[in-house]
């Protein structure tokens, strides 16, 4: 985000000084003020311009929440995102109930995107090794779980299962869902906020240890 920064910086420090300059060359023209005071004015202009640019790269928020809060942001962050297809739901972490969560609102027509920071789905069922199910059952002994975790329960064939079973299970439920982005090695950082800092309109994450 710094370089964004920057370049809004920039182009309003520069519009900013060439008001400025052609406000002095008018006042020079009237006052016939000499032409060096003018190009020393020039100069300062230039330095302060270069110097608000370093700060954009250096540290964003020294250029002032005007310039970089607000909807200044979200610009930003639209111009970073212009011609990608926004989606409706993100989904962090690739627990279980994450994937439960990404497929469900992809079957309800939403677009999704699904991140974990790990190589494969699965959470502590698969990096915990944790292969053994508390399932619900009612008086009579009927099958009270429901929904996508019921249909992962049948596809294991009962409340123990294989790790690596399991982890091809939950790759097939989101791969065969036409709706879902699945983006792995990728860990949450932050969310970026819209100008009311209450609507949510994307994230930074570091994916593969690369900001993004």
């Amino acid at each position: 985000m710094g370089a964004v920064a920057a370049v809004f910086t920039a182009l309003f420090l520069l519009l900013f000084f060439l008001i400025f300059i052609l406000l002095l060359n008018y006042r020079s023209s009237r006052r016939k003020v000499k032409k060096t005071r003018r190009l020393l004015w020039v100069i300062l202009a230039a330095f302060i311009f270069g110097g608000g640019v370093l700060a954009g790269l250096v540290k964003p928020e020294y250029i002032g929440k005007f310039l970089w809060e607000s909807r200044w942001r979200e610009l930003a962050f639209w111009l970073q995102t212009y011609g990608q297809e926004p989606y409706d739901v993100l989904v962090v972490g690739g627990e279980p109930e994450g994937i439960a969560a990404a497929v469900s609102a992809a079957r309800n027509g939403a677009r999704v995107l699904l991140i974990d920071k790990h190589k494969s789905l699965g959470g502590l069922f698969t990096y915990g090794m944790l292969n053994v199910l508390d399932m619900n059952y009612g008086p009579e002994g009927e099958l009270l779980t429901g929904g996508i975790f019921q249909e992962f329960y049948e596809a294991m064939g009962g409340e123990a299962f294989d790790v690596e079973t399991a982890k091809a299970f939950f790759h097939e439920l989101v791969e065969k869902e036409e709706n879902i982005t699945l983006s792995l090695e990728t860990r949450f950082l932050e969310p970026i906020m819209a100008w009311d800092e209450k609507t949510v309109i994307g994230v930074k994450v570091k994916q593969k240890g690369v900001p993004r």
